[in-house]
Protein backbone atom coordinates (compact mmCIF):
# COMPACT_ATOMS: atom_id res chain seq x y z
CA UNK A 1 0.00 0.00 0.00
CA UNK A 2 1.05 3.58 -0.62
CA UNK A 3 0.76 6.49 1.81
CA UNK A 4 1.37 10.19 1.19
CA UNK A 5 0.44 13.61 2.57
CA UNK A 6 -0.52 16.92 1.02
CA UNK A 7 1.25 20.17 1.92
CA UNK A 8 4.47 18.30 2.66
CA UNK A 9 7.69 19.97 3.93
CA UNK A 10 8.47 23.05 1.86
CA UNK A 11 5.04 23.43 0.28
CA UNK A 12 3.88 26.52 2.12
CA UNK A 13 4.84 28.80 4.99
CA UNK A 14 8.57 28.67 5.90
CA UNK A 15 9.00 26.68 2.71
CA UNK A 16 12.75 27.02 2.29
CA UNK A 17 13.44 26.17 5.94
CA UNK A 18 11.26 23.07 5.84
CA UNK A 19 12.55 21.79 2.51
CA UNK A 20 15.26 19.78 4.24
CA UNK A 21 16.43 16.26 4.94
CA UNK A 22 15.36 16.73 8.56
CA UNK A 23 11.76 17.73 7.83
CA UNK A 24 11.32 15.16 5.06
CA UNK A 25 12.85 12.62 7.43
CA UNK A 26 9.86 13.15 9.72
CA UNK A 27 7.63 12.54 6.69
CA UNK A 28 9.32 9.20 6.00
CA UNK A 29 9.50 8.21 9.68
CA UNK A 30 5.74 8.68 9.86
CA UNK A 31 5.40 5.76 7.45
CA UNK A 32 4.70 7.76 4.27
CA UNK A 33 6.36 6.12 1.26
CA UNK A 34 5.35 8.48 -1.57
CA UNK A 35 6.56 12.10 -1.78
CA UNK A 36 3.69 14.43 -2.71
CA UNK A 37 5.08 17.66 -4.18
CA UNK A 38 2.41 20.35 -4.01
CA UNK A 39 2.53 24.12 -3.41
CA UNK A 40 6.02 25.58 -3.60
CA UNK A 41 7.45 22.10 -4.08
CA UNK A 42 5.59 21.78 -7.38
CA UNK A 43 7.12 22.50 -10.78
CA UNK A 44 6.37 25.84 -12.43
CA UNK A 45 8.30 25.31 -15.67
CA UNK A 46 11.46 27.00 -14.45
CA UNK A 47 14.99 25.57 -14.69
CA UNK A 48 14.46 21.94 -13.65
CA UNK A 49 17.96 21.33 -12.27
CA UNK A 50 17.71 24.31 -9.91
CA UNK A 51 14.03 23.94 -9.05
CA UNK A 52 12.52 23.18 -5.65
CA UNK A 53 10.95 20.13 -7.28
CA UNK A 54 14.33 18.67 -8.27
CA UNK A 55 15.63 19.36 -4.73
CA UNK A 56 12.76 17.26 -3.34
CA UNK A 57 13.50 14.46 -5.82
CA UNK A 58 17.10 14.44 -4.58
CA UNK A 59 15.95 14.33 -0.95
CA UNK A 60 13.60 11.45 -1.77
CA UNK A 61 16.45 9.46 -3.25
CA UNK A 62 18.68 10.11 -0.24
CA UNK A 63 15.92 8.96 2.12
CA UNK A 64 15.22 5.82 0.11
CA UNK A 65 11.77 6.88 -1.12
CA UNK A 66 11.12 5.35 -4.53
CA UNK A 67 7.95 7.19 -5.60
CA UNK A 68 7.25 10.90 -6.17
CA UNK A 69 3.99 12.56 -7.26
CA UNK A 70 4.35 16.16 -8.42
CA UNK A 71 2.20 19.11 -9.34
CA UNK A 72 3.24 20.54 -12.68
CA UNK A 73 1.26 23.74 -12.37
CA UNK A 74 1.27 24.33 -16.12
CA UNK A 75 -0.86 21.16 -16.34
CA UNK A 76 -2.63 21.38 -12.99
CA UNK A 77 -3.98 24.86 -13.69
CA UNK A 78 -5.22 24.19 -17.22
CA UNK A 79 -8.75 23.23 -16.29
CA UNK A 80 -8.89 25.69 -13.40
CA UNK A 81 -8.23 28.43 -15.93
CA UNK A 82 -10.18 27.13 -18.94
CA UNK A 83 -12.95 24.99 -17.37
CA UNK A 84 -14.89 23.26 -20.17
CA UNK A 85 -13.02 25.26 -22.83
CA UNK A 86 -9.77 23.29 -22.97
CA UNK A 87 -9.98 21.79 -26.48
CA UNK A 88 -12.25 22.86 -29.33
CA UNK A 89 -12.84 25.06 -32.36
CA UNK A 90 -14.26 27.92 -30.31
CA UNK A 91 -12.09 31.03 -30.11
CA UNK A 92 -12.12 30.87 -26.30
CA UNK A 93 -10.67 27.33 -26.17
CA UNK A 94 -7.06 26.97 -25.03
CA UNK A 95 -6.17 24.32 -27.64
CA UNK A 96 -7.73 23.78 -31.05
CA UNK A 97 -6.98 20.06 -31.25
CA UNK A 98 -6.08 17.12 -29.00
CA UNK A 99 -2.73 16.88 -30.83
CA UNK A 100 -1.95 20.46 -29.82
CA UNK A 101 -2.72 19.63 -26.17
CA UNK A 102 -0.54 16.50 -26.36
CA UNK A 103 2.39 18.51 -27.68
CA UNK A 104 1.99 20.95 -24.80
CA UNK A 105 1.91 18.09 -22.27
CA UNK A 106 4.96 16.50 -23.93
CA UNK A 107 6.97 19.70 -23.56
CA UNK A 108 5.89 20.16 -19.95
CA UNK A 109 6.81 16.63 -18.86
CA UNK A 110 10.09 16.36 -20.76
CA UNK A 111 12.37 17.48 -17.87
CA UNK A 112 11.18 14.80 -15.42
CA UNK A 113 9.37 12.04 -17.33
CA UNK A 114 12.48 9.81 -17.35
CA UNK A 115 13.33 10.31 -13.67
CA UNK A 116 13.18 6.86 -12.06
CA UNK A 117 11.37 8.27 -9.00
CA UNK A 118 8.61 9.98 -10.99
CA UNK A 119 5.47 8.05 -10.07
CA UNK A 120 2.61 10.37 -10.93
CA UNK A 121 1.08 13.80 -11.42
CA UNK A 122 -2.10 15.66 -10.51
CA UNK A 123 -4.89 17.59 -12.21
CA UNK A 124 -7.22 20.19 -10.74
CA UNK A 125 -9.30 18.72 -7.91
CA UNK A 126 -13.04 18.00 -7.49
CA UNK A 127 -14.25 18.89 -10.99
CA UNK A 128 -17.80 19.85 -11.89
CA UNK A 129 -19.79 17.56 -14.16
CA UNK A 130 -19.60 19.91 -17.15
CA UNK A 131 -15.77 19.85 -17.03
CA UNK A 132 -15.55 16.14 -17.81
CA UNK A 133 -14.61 16.59 -21.48
CA UNK A 134 -11.69 18.84 -20.54
CA UNK A 135 -10.57 16.44 -17.80
CA UNK A 136 -10.76 13.54 -20.23
CA UNK A 137 -8.70 15.38 -22.82
CA UNK A 138 -5.95 16.22 -20.33
CA UNK A 139 -6.03 12.79 -18.65
CA UNK A 140 -5.67 11.00 -21.99
CA UNK A 141 -2.94 13.37 -23.17
CA UNK A 142 -0.87 12.67 -20.05
CA UNK A 143 -1.45 8.91 -20.43
CA UNK A 144 -0.40 9.00 -24.08
CA UNK A 145 2.81 10.90 -23.38
CA UNK A 146 3.62 8.61 -20.44
CA UNK A 147 3.16 5.54 -22.66
CA UNK A 148 5.58 6.98 -25.22
CA UNK A 149 8.22 6.90 -22.49
CA UNK A 150 7.33 3.42 -21.27
CA UNK A 151 5.38 4.74 -18.26
CA UNK A 152 2.03 3.07 -18.97
CA UNK A 153 1.26 2.74 -15.26
CA UNK A 154 1.82 6.40 -14.42
CA UNK A 155 -0.44 7.52 -11.55
CA UNK A 156 -2.73 10.42 -12.49
CA UNK A 157 -4.73 11.83 -9.61
CA UNK A 158 -8.36 12.03 -10.71
CA UNK A 159 -9.78 13.46 -7.49
CA UNK A 160 -13.58 13.64 -7.76
CA UNK A 161 -16.07 15.51 -5.62
CA UNK A 162 -17.23 13.78 -2.43
CA UNK A 163 -20.89 13.03 -1.80
CA UNK A 164 -22.10 15.96 0.33
CA UNK A 165 -25.07 18.30 0.57
CA UNK A 166 -23.11 20.74 -1.63
CA UNK A 167 -22.94 18.12 -4.38
CA UNK A 168 -26.69 17.57 -4.16
CA UNK A 169 -27.36 21.30 -4.52
CA UNK A 170 -25.01 21.57 -7.52
CA UNK A 171 -26.98 18.84 -9.35
CA UNK A 172 -29.90 21.23 -9.82
CA UNK A 173 -27.94 23.21 -12.39
CA UNK A 174 -26.76 20.16 -14.39
CA UNK A 175 -29.17 18.87 -17.04
CA UNK A 176 -27.87 15.30 -16.90
CA UNK A 177 -28.18 15.09 -13.09
CA UNK A 178 -31.21 17.25 -12.36
CA UNK A 179 -34.19 15.31 -10.99
CA UNK A 180 -32.18 12.23 -10.00
CA UNK A 181 -32.09 11.07 -6.39
CA UNK A 182 -28.86 12.43 -4.85
CA UNK A 183 -27.18 9.02 -4.55
CA UNK A 184 -28.10 8.10 -8.12
CA UNK A 185 -26.84 11.47 -9.35
CA UNK A 186 -23.53 10.90 -7.58
CA UNK A 187 -23.18 7.41 -9.05
CA UNK A 188 -23.74 8.84 -12.54
CA UNK A 189 -21.20 11.63 -11.87
CA UNK A 190 -18.54 9.08 -10.81
CA UNK A 191 -19.31 6.60 -13.61
CA UNK A 192 -19.36 9.22 -16.35
CA UNK A 193 -15.98 10.61 -15.26
CA UNK A 194 -14.36 7.19 -15.04
CA UNK A 195 -15.76 6.13 -18.42
CA UNK A 196 -14.87 9.25 -20.38
CA UNK A 197 -11.35 9.41 -18.89
CA UNK A 198 -10.85 5.63 -19.21
CA UNK A 199 -9.32 5.91 -15.75
CA UNK A 200 -7.58 3.08 -13.93
CA UNK A 201 -7.61 4.84 -10.54
CA UNK A 202 -9.91 7.33 -8.83
CA UNK A 203 -9.35 9.43 -5.72
CA UNK A 204 -11.79 10.77 -3.15
CA UNK A 205 -11.38 12.96 -0.09
CA UNK A 206 -13.97 13.83 2.50
CA UNK A 207 -13.75 15.54 5.86
CA UNK A 208 -16.34 14.12 8.23
CA UNK A 209 -15.49 15.81 11.51
CA UNK A 210 -16.62 19.22 12.61
CA UNK A 211 -15.55 21.71 15.29
CA UNK A 212 -15.02 20.04 18.64
CA UNK A 213 -15.19 16.57 20.15
CA UNK A 214 -18.16 17.68 22.24
CA UNK A 215 -19.99 20.14 19.98
CA UNK A 216 -19.37 18.80 16.51
CA UNK A 217 -21.33 16.66 14.13
CA UNK A 218 -20.58 13.86 11.71
CA UNK A 219 -20.87 14.87 8.06
CA UNK A 220 -23.97 13.64 6.25
CA UNK A 221 -23.27 11.53 3.20
CA UNK A 222 -19.83 10.32 4.29
CA UNK A 223 -20.59 6.61 4.13
CA UNK A 224 -23.06 6.65 1.27
CA UNK A 225 -20.35 8.37 -0.80
CA UNK A 226 -17.84 5.67 0.09
CA UNK A 227 -20.42 2.98 -0.61
CA UNK A 228 -21.22 4.30 -4.08
CA UNK A 229 -17.65 4.84 -5.21
CA UNK A 230 -16.50 1.49 -3.78
CA UNK A 231 -19.28 -0.31 -5.66
CA UNK A 232 -18.38 1.46 -8.89
CA UNK A 233 -14.66 0.69 -8.49
CA UNK A 234 -15.37 -2.97 -7.76
CA UNK A 235 -17.65 -3.23 -10.78
CA UNK A 236 -15.17 -1.55 -13.13
CA UNK A 237 -12.03 -3.02 -11.52
CA UNK A 238 -10.61 0.43 -10.76
CA UNK A 239 -8.15 1.24 -7.98
CA UNK A 240 -9.44 3.53 -5.20
CA UNK A 241 -7.34 6.09 -3.33
CA UNK A 242 -8.83 7.78 -0.26
CA UNK A 243 -7.63 10.90 1.56
CA UNK A 244 -8.34 11.39 5.27
CA UNK A 245 -8.30 14.51 7.43
CA UNK A 246 -5.70 15.46 9.98
CA UNK A 247 -7.86 18.34 11.25
CA UNK A 248 -11.51 19.39 11.32
CA UNK A 249 -12.80 21.58 8.52
CA UNK A 250 -15.63 23.87 9.65
CA UNK A 251 -17.21 25.12 12.84
CA UNK A 252 -20.80 24.49 13.82
CA UNK A 253 -22.26 27.82 12.73
CA UNK A 254 -20.54 27.91 9.37
CA UNK A 255 -17.94 30.48 10.44
CA UNK A 256 -14.53 30.09 8.83
CA UNK A 257 -12.54 31.49 11.73
CA UNK A 258 -9.11 29.86 11.82
CA UNK A 259 -9.40 29.61 15.59
CA UNK A 260 -11.81 26.69 15.25
CA UNK A 261 -9.31 24.39 13.55
CA UNK A 262 -8.19 21.48 15.71
CA UNK A 263 -6.23 18.27 15.16
CA UNK A 264 -8.10 15.02 14.73
CA UNK A 265 -8.21 12.78 17.79
CA UNK A 266 -6.73 9.29 17.69
CA UNK A 267 -10.28 7.86 17.54
CA UNK A 268 -11.10 10.06 14.55
CA UNK A 269 -7.87 9.11 12.77
CA UNK A 270 -8.49 5.39 13.29
CA UNK A 271 -12.15 5.70 12.26
CA UNK A 272 -11.12 7.28 8.98
CA UNK A 273 -8.33 4.76 8.32
CA UNK A 274 -10.46 1.72 9.13
CA UNK A 275 -13.28 3.10 6.98
CA UNK A 276 -10.94 3.74 4.04
CA UNK A 277 -9.59 0.18 4.20
CA UNK A 278 -13.07 -1.29 4.65
CA UNK A 279 -14.25 0.24 1.37
CA UNK A 280 -11.12 -1.09 -0.42
CA UNK A 281 -9.08 2.11 -0.37
CA UNK A 282 -5.60 0.89 -1.24
CA UNK A 283 -3.76 4.21 -1.35
CA UNK A 284 -4.24 6.62 1.53
CA UNK A 285 -3.43 10.31 1.61
CA UNK A 286 -3.42 12.69 4.59
CA UNK A 287 -4.69 16.24 4.33
CA UNK A 288 -2.40 17.79 5.43
CA UNK A 289 1.18 17.28 6.67
CA UNK A 290 1.90 20.88 7.64
CA UNK A 291 -0.31 23.99 7.89
CA UNK A 292 -0.89 26.66 6.80
CA UNK A 293 -0.97 25.56 3.16
CA UNK A 294 0.46 27.73 0.41
CA UNK A 295 -3.01 29.10 -0.37
CA UNK A 296 -3.83 31.35 2.57
CA UNK A 297 -7.61 31.37 2.85
CA UNK A 298 -10.45 30.80 5.26
CA UNK A 299 -10.15 27.07 4.53
CA UNK A 300 -6.54 26.94 5.66
CA UNK A 301 -6.05 25.54 9.12
CA UNK A 302 -4.02 27.44 11.67
CA UNK A 303 -0.40 26.46 12.19
CA UNK A 304 -0.02 23.47 14.47
CA UNK A 305 -3.36 21.91 13.59
CA UNK A 306 -1.82 19.22 11.41
CA UNK A 307 1.01 16.65 11.66
CA UNK A 308 3.90 19.07 12.05
CA UNK A 309 4.14 22.82 12.67
CA UNK A 310 5.67 25.34 10.27
CA UNK A 311 8.82 25.20 12.39
CA UNK A 312 9.09 21.43 11.95
CA UNK A 313 7.83 20.24 15.34
CA UNK A 314 5.58 17.19 15.42
CA UNK A 315 2.09 17.46 16.91
CA UNK A 316 -0.05 14.89 18.71
CA UNK A 317 -1.75 14.18 15.38
CA UNK A 318 1.59 13.00 13.97
CA UNK A 319 1.64 10.08 16.39
CA UNK A 320 -2.05 9.35 15.78
CA UNK A 321 -1.37 9.16 12.03
CA UNK A 322 1.69 7.00 12.64
CA UNK A 323 -0.44 4.54 14.62
CA UNK A 324 -3.04 4.48 11.83
CA UNK A 325 -0.40 3.85 9.13
CA UNK A 326 1.24 1.02 11.09
CA UNK A 327 -2.21 -0.51 11.51
CA UNK A 328 -2.96 -0.19 7.78
CA UNK A 329 0.38 -1.66 6.69
CA UNK A 330 -0.18 -4.81 8.73
CA UNK A 331 -3.69 -5.22 7.39
CA UNK A 332 -2.59 -4.30 3.89
CA UNK A 333 -0.50 -7.45 3.61
CA UNK A 334 -3.82 -9.33 3.59
CA UNK A 335 -6.22 -6.77 2.09
CA UNK A 336 -4.38 -6.31 -1.20
CA UNK A 337 -5.84 -9.63 -2.35
CA UNK A 338 -9.42 -8.55 -1.59
CA UNK A 339 -11.90 -6.09 -3.08
CA UNK A 340 -15.14 -4.54 -1.85
CA UNK A 341 -18.40 -6.49 -2.26
CA UNK A 342 -20.99 -4.93 0.06
CA UNK A 343 -21.82 -3.21 3.34
CA UNK A 344 -24.46 -2.40 5.94
CA UNK A 345 -24.78 0.34 8.52
CA UNK A 346 -26.68 0.09 11.84
CA UNK A 347 -27.56 2.91 14.22
CA UNK A 348 -28.53 1.73 17.70
CA UNK A 349 -32.01 2.76 18.78
CA UNK A 350 -30.58 4.76 21.71
CA UNK A 351 -29.28 7.30 19.14
CA UNK A 352 -32.35 7.44 16.91
CA UNK A 353 -33.83 10.53 18.54
CA UNK A 354 -30.66 12.37 19.48
CA UNK A 355 -30.99 15.84 17.92
CA UNK A 356 -28.12 17.72 16.35
CA UNK A 357 -27.64 20.79 14.19
CA UNK A 358 -27.75 19.87 10.53
CA UNK A 359 -26.22 22.87 8.78
CA UNK A 360 -25.60 25.42 11.49
CA UNK A 361 -27.70 27.55 13.73
CA UNK A 362 -28.45 29.99 10.92
CA UNK A 363 -31.45 28.12 9.49
CA UNK A 364 -32.34 26.07 12.59
CA UNK A 365 -32.65 22.82 10.64
CA UNK A 366 -32.33 19.75 12.81
CA UNK A 367 -31.87 16.07 12.09
CA UNK A 368 -31.36 12.98 14.19
CA UNK A 369 -28.15 11.02 14.30
CA UNK A 370 -30.01 8.20 12.56
CA UNK A 371 -30.84 10.37 9.57
CA UNK A 372 -27.28 11.66 9.27
CA UNK A 373 -25.92 8.14 8.93
CA UNK A 374 -28.79 6.36 7.20
CA UNK A 375 -30.86 8.83 5.20
CA UNK A 376 -28.94 8.45 1.97
CA UNK A 377 -28.44 4.72 2.56
CA UNK A 378 -32.20 4.26 2.25
CA UNK A 379 -32.04 5.42 -1.36
CA UNK A 380 -30.59 1.98 -2.00
CA UNK A 381 -33.41 0.19 -0.20
CA UNK A 382 -32.09 0.03 3.36
CA UNK A 383 -34.93 -0.23 5.87
CA UNK A 384 -33.97 2.46 8.36
CA UNK A 385 -37.00 1.73 10.54
CA UNK A 386 -36.00 -1.83 11.41
CA UNK A 387 -32.57 -1.48 12.93
CA UNK A 388 -32.44 -4.94 14.45
CA UNK A 389 -29.58 -7.36 14.90
CA UNK A 390 -30.14 -9.19 11.60
CA UNK A 391 -29.38 -8.17 8.04
CA UNK A 392 -32.77 -7.06 6.75
CA UNK A 393 -31.40 -5.15 3.76
CA UNK A 394 -30.41 -5.59 0.13
CA UNK A 395 -26.96 -7.10 0.75
CA UNK A 396 -26.65 -10.63 2.08
CA UNK A 397 -23.39 -11.35 3.87
CA UNK A 398 -21.97 -14.74 2.98
CA UNK A 399 -20.82 -15.95 6.38
CA UNK A 400 -22.65 -13.84 8.99
CA UNK A 401 -26.01 -14.94 10.32
CA UNK A 402 -26.80 -12.14 12.79
CA UNK A 403 -25.34 -9.49 15.04
CA UNK A 404 -26.19 -8.10 18.46
CA UNK A 405 -24.79 -4.79 19.70
CA UNK A 406 -25.79 -2.52 22.54
CA UNK A 407 -24.91 1.05 21.48
CA UNK A 408 -23.39 3.43 18.93
CA UNK A 409 -23.17 2.98 15.14
CA UNK A 410 -21.88 -0.21 13.50
CA UNK A 411 -20.48 -0.38 9.97
CA UNK A 412 -19.95 -3.81 8.41
CA UNK A 413 -18.25 -4.38 5.05
CA UNK A 414 -17.50 -7.55 3.13
CA UNK A 415 -14.52 -7.88 0.80
CA UNK A 416 -13.90 -10.93 -1.34
CA UNK A 417 -10.61 -12.50 -2.35
CA UNK A 418 -9.89 -12.16 -6.02
CA UNK A 419 -9.86 -15.94 -6.46
CA UNK A 420 -13.37 -16.07 -4.95
CA UNK A 421 -12.39 -18.49 -2.21
CA UNK A 422 -12.69 -16.38 0.96
CA UNK A 423 -14.12 -13.21 2.50
CA UNK A 424 -12.87 -10.70 5.03
CA UNK A 425 -15.24 -8.62 7.17
CA UNK A 426 -14.69 -5.28 8.86
CA UNK A 427 -16.83 -4.47 11.91
CA UNK A 428 -16.22 -0.84 12.86
CA UNK A 429 -17.74 1.34 15.57
CA UNK A 430 -18.16 4.48 13.48
CA UNK A 431 -19.99 6.63 16.01
CA UNK A 432 -18.77 10.22 16.15
CA UNK A 433 -17.65 10.38 19.75
CA UNK A 434 -19.57 13.63 20.22
CA UNK A 435 -22.77 11.58 19.86
CA UNK A 436 -21.87 9.11 22.59
CA UNK A 437 -24.09 9.25 25.65
CA UNK A 438 -21.50 7.47 27.83
CA UNK A 439 -17.86 6.51 27.73
CA UNK A 440 -18.36 2.74 27.54
CA UNK A 441 -17.50 0.69 24.45
CA UNK A 442 -19.92 -1.05 22.12
CA UNK A 443 -20.39 -4.72 23.05
CA UNK A 444 -20.72 -6.77 19.88
CA UNK A 445 -21.72 -10.42 19.37
CA UNK A 446 -21.35 -11.79 15.83
CA UNK A 447 -23.15 -15.03 15.01
CA UNK A 448 -21.58 -16.84 12.06
CA UNK A 449 -23.29 -19.43 9.90
CA UNK A 450 -23.01 -23.08 10.93
CA UNK A 451 -20.22 -23.94 8.50
CA UNK A 452 -17.86 -21.43 10.18
CA UNK A 453 -16.08 -23.12 13.10
CA UNK A 454 -12.99 -20.91 13.40
CA UNK A 455 -11.98 -17.37 12.53
CA UNK A 456 -8.77 -15.43 12.07
CA UNK A 457 -9.21 -11.92 13.45
CA UNK A 458 -7.18 -8.73 13.65
CA UNK A 459 -7.89 -6.06 16.22
CA UNK A 460 -4.69 -4.57 17.55
CA UNK A 461 -1.32 -5.96 16.49
CA UNK A 462 -1.47 -9.32 14.74
CA UNK A 463 -3.94 -11.79 13.27
CA UNK A 464 -5.02 -14.46 15.74
CA UNK A 465 -6.94 -17.69 15.16
CA UNK A 466 -9.62 -18.97 17.53
CA UNK A 467 -12.34 -21.62 17.59
CA UNK A 468 -15.91 -20.36 17.97
CA UNK A 469 -18.32 -21.53 20.67
CA UNK A 470 -21.79 -21.95 19.19
CA UNK A 471 -20.61 -19.92 16.19
CA UNK A 472 -20.36 -16.64 18.13
CA UNK A 473 -17.48 -14.15 18.17
CA UNK A 474 -17.60 -11.60 21.00
CA UNK A 475 -15.72 -8.32 21.26
CA UNK A 476 -16.03 -4.68 22.32
CA UNK A 477 -15.22 -1.63 20.19
CA UNK A 478 -14.52 1.97 21.09
CA UNK A 479 -15.25 4.82 18.67
CA UNK A 480 -13.13 4.32 15.55
CA UNK A 481 -12.02 0.83 16.53
CA UNK A 482 -12.48 -2.17 14.25
CA UNK A 483 -12.19 -5.92 14.30
CA UNK A 484 -11.31 -7.61 11.00
CA UNK A 485 -12.42 -11.23 10.63
CA UNK A 486 -11.56 -13.99 8.17
CA UNK A 487 -14.00 -16.91 8.63
CA UNK A 488 -12.54 -20.41 8.36
CA UNK A 489 -14.97 -23.00 7.02
CA UNK A 490 -14.89 -26.70 7.84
Amino acid sequence: MDFYAYSAPGAGTNADELRSISAWGKYVDLGLNVFMLTGKNGFFGNDWENSNTKKCFDIAEKLGCKKVILDDFRLYNLIMMHKDKLVGDSTDCRFKTQDELENFVRDCMKPYINNKLFYGTRMDSEPFYNEKNSFSALYKAIKKVAKEYGRENLFIELNLKPFTSDFSVSCNSVKELKGLEPAKAYEKYVCDYLDICEADCVCIDNHPFRPSPTGGRFLEGYYIGYKIIAEVCARKNIRLAITISTFEMENLTGSTSLGYRRVATVNEMMLQMNSALAFSGREVGFYTFVNPCIKQSVYTARDGSSLITSSGEVTSSYYFAQTAIEHAKKLGEVLLDYKYEGSSLFVHESLNKLQLVNSGEINKQYKTVKSVYLESWQVYGKDGKKLKSNFNNDFEFCDVESIDYDKDVLLITQQGKKDGKSKIYAFINVVDRSYKTNASNMNLNIKFKSNVKKVRFYKEKEFEEISLFDGVFKTSLSSGEAVWILPIEE
